[in-house]
């Protein structure tokens, strides 16, 4: 039976807790909203999954390949809000005493780092569930790998097909064609969902696009002249805008990825934790938690809820 294994997109639900929960504050009077979010989430994912391995994967402070070849990579961007940076410290803390492996990897960004372990779980014939909300990490959905958005609805690749028209692998040619606000990546003007699910229906990838260009103006598109002189103009655009939405898979940092599984979590320093933050509820739970809370201690299996 295959095992299953968590990735979880750590930058993101830093924001998504900083913005979706109210601020929150402990004893202190120090924020722990985020914290807070963090916690049930893993409460939820354990509950409810029971993963043999769950990955914390962070952005790296360095700057990465894609923001080296376009300045404007994620320029759009507002800074950290000191509140998120304030609780950075004290999640570490209480991902480290849960056991959770924490991974960010200088120069390489999260999502690249997401797709390889997936790469390397896969390869270990493993079920791969990736808690993010980035879209550029679709393309790596396969028949063992899928996305699981908002803790519960679960993207494969049929769900792909269903919501984009294209195969997960068309992810980056529809980016960059269309264009991404989120990461600030440029896409080619004036052509739309409707047009780029078209061209890569046809076409398969941006390769074979500008391969058969001049065959474009037979396609039942709407002003498909302008399509065709938008795509001629802005080709170097739309090259590059591929080089920032495709993953980067070939890294070799697998010396990295090494003992990746979940470890025994400190309860002691838990129960402080969570008394210290006032999360009462938390602590009344992981009061209850038993000793053997995995398999066995060489393969560090989940068999019983973590908190």
């Amino acid at each position: 039976m295959k095992k299953k294994t968590f990735i979880i997109d750590g930058t993101y639900y830093m924001y998504k807790y900083y913005f979706a929960i109210p601020m929150l504050k402990n004893k202190l009077g120090n924020p722990v909203n985020i914290i807070y979010g963090f916690t049930k989430m893993i409460n939820i994912i354990c509950k409810k999954y029971k993963p043999d391995k769950i990955i914390m994967v962070f952005d790296s402070k360095k700057k990465n390949f894609r923001q080296k070849i376009y300045k404007k990579y994620k320029k759009n961007r507002p800074k950290m809000p000191n509140k998120i940076i304030e609780q950075i410290i004290p999640l570490n803390f209480l991902l480290k005493n849960l056991g959770i492996p924490i991974v960010s990897i200088p120069y390489i960004e999260a999502d690249d780092t997401i797709g390889i372990l997936s790469k390397i779980e896969n390869k270990n014939k493993n079920f791969v569930f990736i808690l993010t909300n980035d879209k550029d990490i679709y393309q790596i959905i396969n028949s063992s790998t899928f996305i699981l958005e908002n803790l519960y609805k679960k993207i494969d690749k049929y769900e792909v097909q269903r919501k984009y028209k294209i195969l997960p692998k068309n992810i980056p040619d529809y980016l960059s064609l269309v264009g991404d606000k989120s990461d600030n990546i440029p896409g080619v003007p004036c052509i739309g969902k409707k047009t780029a699910q078209i061209l890569i229906k046809k076409y398969c990838n941006i390769k074979n696009i500008y391969n058969n260009i001049n065959e474009i103006k037979s396609l039942k598109i709407k002003n498909v002249n302008n399509i065709i002189k938008n795509l001629t103009k802005h080709k170097i655009q739309t090259i590059l805008s591929l080089k920032l939405t495709t993953l980067h898979l070939n890294f070799k940092i697998e010396k990295k990825f090494k003992n990746l599984n979940l470890k025994k979590p400190n309860i002691n320093n838990l129960n402080k934790f969570f008394k210290k933050n006032n999360f009462n509820i938390f602590y009344k739970k992981n009061i209850e938690i038993k000793k053997k809370i995995y398999k066995n201690n060489l393969n560090n299996n989940f068999k019983k809820n973590m908190l």
